[in-house]
């Protein structure tokens, strides 16, 4: 990278490999801010204006693994400005130069050789190492039980110990064939590498589906899990976003986690079916003895539905209870309190409107009576009643009913009390 000027950053350029002795090089012009140049890793001072040959070579990492992160071995970029207190102070470190050059720039140099699998040609590759490269990424997507590794290394052992052979007899006559012995062995690993290599890809490219499904399934548990999940344009994902981010939260703890775990089997139940399939596979026979009861992603969606239903079904019935159950607490509070609106339920509205008119009564007949906070408690715990969301419309009808009866006998232990102190004598002041 090259710098102009201290406030106008850095600009790419391009340049042509060229090659040596195996070896490839690129032709750079220095461009050092410093007057005295700089020292290179050929231990040489360059000054700016210096052409310079440098070698084009592959990036060596520490892994750290337990970290999850990587350490250059040596310094991967000069010229870029990292020091600037002006950047530093005013900026987060993701508006910076330097963090723009590697992630515009250096990364993608960095990655250019990383192939995945959508990024592989339909043609087998022709060189050796390039054919096993090949096999590796195939190979990720490989869930069969058949040891690839251990067909591999035995082709690569049988193809050194023959090389090993000739060198050792020097020019064998073995093969009745103009090409050199060891060029024979080189086609003929190729030609076997070639074979498990399309098998491999065969195998990908018919049940790729399959390993589509995986996806789905494993960002609809992450979805339920964590809240988050892989962006993929796919109804279920969207119909289970739905229930977790707008549904489930309105359930209490108990029932929200019923459904959840109830989706979650779902989910694992047919991870492992496809799981289970997707072992069974073979590359080397065609004995692939397990079946499974969908071959597409419609069929896939559909079956997965259809385990959902009932789950949706339970969980529609829980919301309706909870509109439910939240009116008639709402609409028992203020009936307490002498305010009264009529249920959108009729069947509720009913029990809900003699449940008002007994607590007016009541509550107009307190005043008669010496002890007014002890009907004022029975009356609380009667009113004070637990709605599960798993009842249905007629256990709540049963359960309205009992706190009308409930009140109704109150009111005439009220009615009782009344008539009896009626009939009491007072005692005539003195004038």
């Amino acid at each position: 990278p090259k710098t102009s000027r201290p406030d106008c950053g850095f600009f790419p350029h391009q340049y042509e490999e060229y090659q040596y002795q195996g070896k490839r090089y690129i032709r750079v012009c220095a461009a050092f801010n410093s007057f005295r140049g700089n020292e290179l890793s050929n231990n040489r001072w360059y000054v700016d204006g210096d052409y310079v040959w440098i070698e084009v070579s592959p990036v060596k990492w520490i892994v750290k693994e337990e970290f999850g992160y990587l350490i250059s071995k040596n310094c991967l970029l000069s010229g870029i400005r990292f020091n600037s207190s002006k950047k530093y102070r005013e900026y987060t470190f993701s508006s910076t130069e330097m963090y723009k050059y590697m992630n515009k720039h250096m990364l993608n140099e960095l990655l250019q050789g990383i192939k995945n699998i959508n990024d592989l040609d339909k043609e087998n590759p022709e060189d050796i190492p390039e054919l096993l490269r090949t096999i590796e990424i195939y190979k990720k997507f490989y869930y069969g039980t058949e040891d690839i590794d251990k067909e591999i290394e035995a082709l690569i052992n049988e193809y050194n110990d023959n090389l090993d052979k000739i060198i050792a007899a020097g020019k064998s006559t073995i093969f009745d064939l103009e090409l050199p012995n060891e060029k024979v062995l080189s086609i003929n690993l190729k030609i076997k590498l070639n074979s498990i290599l399309t098998k491999l890809r065969t195998c990908y490219e018919e049940n790729k589906k399959y390993l589509d499904m995986i996806d789905i399934l494993n960002s609809l548990k992450n979805i339920l899990v964590n809240g988050n999940g892989q962006d993929m344009d796919n109804e279920l994902i969207k119909d289970i976003k739905l229930i977790h981010f707008k549904i489930l939260p309105f359930l209490n703890i108990k029932e929200r986690n019923k459904i959840q775990d109830q989706l979650l089997n779902v989910i694992n139940k047919h991870n492992d079916k496809i799981l289970e399939y997707l072992k069974s596979l073979k590359i080397f026979s065609d004995n692939n003895n397990k079946k499974i009861e969908y071959n597409n992603l419609h069929e896939f969606e559909l079956a997965f539905r259809k385990d959902i239903n009932p789950i949706l079904v339970k969980l529609g019935f829980y919301v309706e209870r909870k509109d439910l159950i939240s009116e008639i607490s709402s609409k028992i509070k203020d009936s307490i309190g002498g305010i009264y609106n009529d249920s959108n339920n009729k069947q509720v509205s009913i029990y809900l409107n003699s449940i008002s008119d007994i607590l007016v009564r009541i509550s107009d007949k307190l005043s008669d009576v010496i002890d007014k906070e002890y009907y004022e408690r029975k009356m609380s715990k009667i009113l004070d009643i637990e709605l599960d969301y798993d009842m249905d419309n007629s256990t709540i009808y049963e359960l309205l009913l009992g706190i009308y009866s409930k009140l109704y006998g109150l009111e005439l232990e009220l009615d009782k009390e009344i008539a009896i102190a009626n009939y009491k004598v007072r005692v005539r002041q003195k004038i």
